[in-house]
């Protein structure tokens, strides 16, 4: 291997470590807000030098965010690249232990959605957008050979309509501040459910109800 090939594979390497402190961090401590110090310091690194990778927290914070989307992405397209037919029971299980279960993911998500309207510079932003249609694109193509009702776009959109799913029943459905002064509203009550269970039933019936209609 070049000296060339070895220095890149080492920024991979830094940037990825710097990812994976401010993971950590963020998740340990949400609500105190994402330091440049302290990622440079859990990473081992001088504050200047996470600056050359990332403009930014929430730069910083947006790659995470990409990271957590490229894993589930991944592992959807290695599913749909095997011969066996994908069933939606592997797909609702895959999506729950690959995206949802992720730790952060949910309300790192949640945060990423204002970063994208007035946290980043527009460029930044249409870039991500940009990244994640290509990803809708190449799973919802793979996805055609396991249900073969769906088009490709038809596959892009289930996966869309299935993100904002998760996403806004988490926002809620998730115990908040509101959780203890709420306790006993019976119309709060309504929203008092278990996320997990909501959301298999509720992904679920999008899923059959979908791919119901492609036949129409």
């Amino acid at each position: 291997m070049g000296r060339r090939a070895m220095h890149a594979d080492d920024k991979v390497k830094r940037r990825e470590a710097l990812l994976d402190a401010a993971e950590t961090l963020w998740i340990a401590d949400s609500g105190r807000g994402l330091r440049i110090e302290d990622v440079a310091r859990a990473a081992g690194v001088a504050k200047g030098t996470v600056y050359l990778y990332f403009p930014g927290k929430e730069e910083l914070l947006l790659a995470v965010h990409t990271r957590h989307i490229d894993h589930f992405f991944t592992k959807l397209c290695d599913a749909c690249g095997r011969e066996q037919r994908l069933t939606l029971d592997e797909l609702l299980e895959l999506t729950m232990e690959h995206l949802v279960k992720v730790p952060g993911f949910l309300p790192m998500s949640n945060l990423c959605s204002g970063l994208l309207e007035s946290g980043v510079p527009v460029d930044t932003a249409l870039h991500f957008k940009r990244h994640v249609a290509g990803w809708l694109q190449r799973a919802g193509t793979l996805m055609q050979a396991h249900f073969p009702l769906l088009t490709m776009e038809r596959g892009a959109v289930l996966l869309m309509h299935s993100y904002a799913l998760i996403i806004g029943l988490w926002q809620l459905l998730h115990p908040s501040r509101l959780h203890a002064p709420g306790c006993g509203d019976a119309m709060l009550g309504l929203v008092d459910r278990d996320y997990d269970t909501e959301l298999r039933f509720a992904l679920r019936a999008l899923w059959v109800g979908e791919l119901s209609e492609a036949v129409h």
